[in-house]
């Protein structure tokens, strides 16, 4: 009779193991990133014009979709995110350089 409690106990332990909620993997990539005091004073610079401080920001990574007004700094944004179905990877105003890094990754 303890040998079929024992198995009892130890069935109703596995059945409450699998019916636990499982925890998924560490997050390996945070959600948002602070950014160094270094970066944000290079992004306040007083110097700066704005198209300087917009090629900054999409520099950074932390530009919005105001900052992304030419061909250039859309495909730099795209190469930065892997994007490279973005239109301005084949823009001819884009600069050659990152028209052909683009290239570079998709193995052409």
């Amino acid at each position: 009779m303890s040998n079929l409690r024992a198995i009892a106990a130890a069935l109703l332990l596995i059945c409450a193991a699998r019916g636990a909620p499982a925890q998924g993997p560490p997050q390996l990539v945070p959600e948002a990133a602070t950014l160094l005091p270094a970066i944000e004073r290079d992004l306040e610079a007083a110097y700066l014009t704005p198209e300087e401080r917009k090629d900054r920001r999409v520099f950074h990574g932390v530009w919005d979709e105001r900052d992304l007004d030419s061909p250039a700094r859309r495909a730099m944004a795209a190469l930065e995110t892997w994007r490279m179905d973005e239109g301005a990877l084949a823009d001819p105003a884009t600069p050659i350089s990152l028209r052909a890094r683009a290239l570079v990754r998709r193995g052409r």
